[in-house]
């Protein structure tokens, strides 16, 4: 063979082992160029599993935060959801107002008898729904909302006077009266000597998470022969005073035999007439549970 033969056969073996050396260049970055897009792809897919995580943590963590409120009864929960469930801005109040004591209504009824007439304009619901709204942006809370609506209740259904509740105030604990424990909610009522006619109104029993003492003694026309059932249902309510008014018996001493949620103190009920805890209206029990005689008609150990 010649030697340009020779040469010529040398240069197509090397452009042939070059092309084959681009060629298998090409396929290993292609090679890389994959197994890095796979690393990249597997990152992402790290990477969206881990958000995808956080998020359902965080997500579990608002909802456990939630049912702890909803759940656990504190003060302070059950104001949070009230605000969340229940808007106090002046144009929302009447609304939720009638939301909240028709759900009350609804999961309490065997308590509080028949629902409100709110269709009814001279209904005791419906006007003390319409005072109530009155107070408008003052209303800082469904607390406050709730309490001047039942106050307001015991106002129309029981006929009371004009004047009874003479401070005008949205804060019903400063109403006459009225007197409310730390937490702003109403722990004593002093109806003595409002001109009350009719019957308690089970209306009352709204303000059963905090009530703890009533007091409608004077009110000569106000009863019937027997205090209400739903007085037995309100937890810690320990101390009424019934005393010249037309309550002459009880139906049953469940209400003497219930405990007093949050304190030792039993159930005392100053009546003109007798049972269990029942106290005459001329004697006064002191915090030591020892009977003193008082005057009926009200030095200041005779009242509340």
């Amino acid at each position: 063979m010649s030697e340009a033969a020779f040469q010529g056969e040398e240069k197509k073996t090397e452009d042939v082992i070059t092309e084959a050396s681009d060629d298998t260049m090409n396929d290993f970055r292609a090679s890389v160029g994959s197994v890095e897009a796979g690393k990249a792809h597997r990152c992402s897919r790290k990477c969206l599993v881990a958000t995808s995580i956080t998020q359902l943590l965080l997500i579990l963590g608002l909802v456990a935060a939630l049912m702890c409120l909803l759940f656990i009864p504190t003060s302070d929960g059950e104001q949070v959801v009230q605000q969340l469930r229940y808007s106090t801005r002046p144009h929302h109040i009447g609304g939720s107002i009638r939301k909240f004591v028709d759900r009350e209504w609804r999961h309490h009824g065997s308590i509080l008898g028949e629902g409100p007439q709110w269709s009814v304009v001279s209904s005791s619901a419906s006007k003390a729904l319409e005072q109530t709204k009155n107070y408008g942006g003052t209303l800082k809370s469904m607390n406050m909302a709730l309490t001047a609506y039942v106050l307001w209740y015991l106002h129309y259904d029981l006929n009371g006077s004009t004047g009874v509740w003479s401070n005008a105030d949205a804060d019903t604990c400063l109403w006459d009266g009225v007197r409310c424990d730390l937490e702003g909610k109403v722990a004593e009522l002093d109806l003595e000597g409002r001109g009350f006619s009719g019957e308690l109104p089970s209306t009352l029993w709204l303000l059963a998470g905090s009530l703890r003492k009533i007091n409608v003694k004077d009110n000569k026309d106000l009863g019937r022969p027997s205090l209400p059932a739903f007085l037995t249902q309100m937890p810690h309510l320990n101390h009424i005073n019934v005393c010249g008014t037309e309550y002459g018996i009880l139906e049953s001493d469940a209400i003497c035999a219930k405990e007093i949620a949050g304190s030792a103190q039993a159930m005392v009920i100053y009546s003109d007439f007798d049972c269990d805890c029942c106290v005459s209206c001329g004697v006064s029990v002191g915090s030591n549970g020892v009977a003193t005689e008082s005057g009926y008609d009200g030095d200041e150990d005779g009242r509340m």
